[in-house]
């Protein structure tokens, strides 16, 4: 197989997991980040989408010298698995593998293998991305990396017939998976920060509103409880429990101050995700 030809297969891949990607976009738009019910029925959906497309890129491989094939069917289920978790990369990986399986040959059990480990460490890489924030470079790097071993690993169980087919393939399987993962992660994480932007814009646009008719009624509040403090005894109960409000109107302007410095979306800490989640004002509101 010449060079341009090489290159010519490898652009097409590319741009089946770039199509990929368009498609996670409008899951976003569809299902977004509601119930429990929304979630699952997303990642059901991208799980089979991109189970479809893995099957895709097993089936047009790129013909290497001897009548070796390789393919990037690993990279769309590592990169579904990074951003939408390991439901969505193990039903991607189960659907590529039922392709496998129904197609038989020698190779099944052992590629079947290999798209359920890259299922796995792709979300384990999606909780490691969650702990801090967002996906960044060096999840999607290591990743790749440890995807790429996987893929070289499966030609471990050919025995010694599979390290001269290893030595010929092993460059374009780096090439698939790093570039393929590495650099088109970049694609679906545009995806989730243009669904950041408008929801930040959603969010800072209801908390300056609901901050505008906090302030006025709060104002009243407070200067009745600082005329009724001039008019009661000093330190009797009524003069505590006025100064105990005065406290509070105290702290909910602080609040109203923080919800119109609003500059990022952070939620609060929480596992039950049958309620809907809670934004972290505080933390929302500090420089980052």
């Amino acid at each position: 197989m010449t060079v341009g030809l090489f290159v010519f297969e490898l652009l097409d891949d590319f741009l089946y997991i770039a199509l990929g990607a368009l498609l996670y976009s409008y899951s976003r738009q569809w299902f977004g980040v509601r119930g429990a019910a929304e979630r699952w029925a997303g990642q059901v959906v991208n799980g089979l989408a991109f189970g479809l497309l893995s099957t895709a890129l097993m089936a047009q491989g790129l013909p290497m010298a001897s009548g070796v094939v390789v393919d990037a069917r690993n990279v769309p289920v590592a990169l579904i698995a990074l951003f939408d978790g390991w439901p969505a990369g193990m039903l991607a990986a189960l659907v590529c593998a039922g392709f496998l399986f129904a197609w038989g040959g020698a190779g099944a059990p052992a590629g079947a293998v290999t798209l359920l480990a890259t299922a796995v460490v792709g979300g384990l890489a999606y909780e490691w991305a969650r702990r801090e924030g967002r996906v960044r470079p060096r999840h999607a790097l290591a990743l790749s990396a440890v995807v790429f071993a996987i893929v070289c690993g499966r030609f471990l169980f050919l025995g010694a017939a599979g390290l001269p087919i290893l030595r010929r393939v092993w460059a374009s399987y780096l090439l698939l998976t790093v570039v393929g993962i590495g650099l088109l992660a970049r694609l679906f994480q545009d995806v989730l920060e243009r669904e950041r932007a408008v929801e930040l814009r959603a969010v800072a646009l209801l908390a300056n509103a609901a901050a505008h008719e906090i302030n006025n009624p709060l104002a009243v509040v407070l200067g009745a409880l600082e005329l009724l403090r001039t008019r009661v005894p000093a330190d009797g109960l009524e003069e505590r429990l006025l100064r105990r409000g005065l406290e509070a109107v105290d702290r909910i302007k602080d609040i109203v101050a923080r919800m119109t410095r609003i500059t990022r979306i952070e939620r609060l800490p929480g596992d039950d995700e049958r309620l809907p989640p809670l934004l972290d004002i505080r933390r929302s509101s500090e420089s980052a």
